[in-house]
């Protein structure tokens, strides 16, 4: 009988231990308001490794926006704000560019959301103005984690003119980072915004939905 009990307080006692080491993590919006540039790297839930068939859509997006504010802050220029509907845009461009094969500012195959100023709307921006936006597509090895992915497309980003340009721009005030993954592809799209004041609507499209 005692040791029948030795063996059931062992078992009771690797099982925490079990979930913790293999029950993934997700993102929440609300952490934006907790996380932030400058610790984001420290998070345990950037630290996960990429798993293609269960990739945190939001989380990636998360590891995106801060890593692009920290290049932000290292130029000492302003922190960019994060706002769903910048979000909203670059997701729903993302998933589309995937499910209807093609990479371009320009969505051809949907004539409601060719320019970024249609999918702006569609994303609940009354009256969208002075907008930028960014896509790359990149692929992740194994092993690579959250923090990895996010690094590999700001270094894309970085290298090329025109896009660096537009993560620098000292007029920027919110953005948002969407990607849609492919395989062992990312395809991921930013959308920067210029304006102070966002007058939102009802949105059409929605946010890349939250891992449970």
């Amino acid at each position: 009988m005692k040791q029948l009990k030795k063996i059931l307080i062992l078992i009771i006692s690797i099982l925490p231990f079990s979930n913790q080491v293999h029950c993934q993590e997700y993102w929440t919006f609300d952490m934006y308001e907790i996380v932030s540039h400058n610790d984001f790297r420290t998070n345990e839930l950037f630290k996960q490794e990429l798993i293609e068939k269960d990739i945190d859509i939001p989380l990636l997006d998360a590891a995106i926006f801060f890593a692009t504010n920290e290049i932000r802050e290292k130029k000492h220029l302003s922190i960019m704000k994060y706002h769903k509907c910048c979000e909203i845009a670059a997701y729903n461009h993302s998933k589309r560019m995937v499910e209807k094969k093609f990479f371009s500012h320009t969505n051809k195959k949907e004539r409601k959301r060719r320019t970024p100023n249609d999918r702006a709307k569609l994303a609940g921006i009354e009256s969208p103005s002075a907008w930028a936006e960014n896509i790359a597509y990149n692929y992740f090895d194994e092993g690579d984690t959250y923090l990895d992915m996010a690094d590999k497309l700001l270094d894309q980003w970085m290298n090329s003119p025109g896009h660096n340009k537009n993560i620098v721009d000292k007029t920027n005030i919110y953005i948002g980072s969407g990607i849609y993954p492919k395989g062992e592809y990312i395809y991921a799209t930013q959308f920067f915004y210029r304006s102070s004041n966002i007058t939102e609507k009802k949105a059409v499209d929605k946010l890349p939905p939250l891992n449970k």
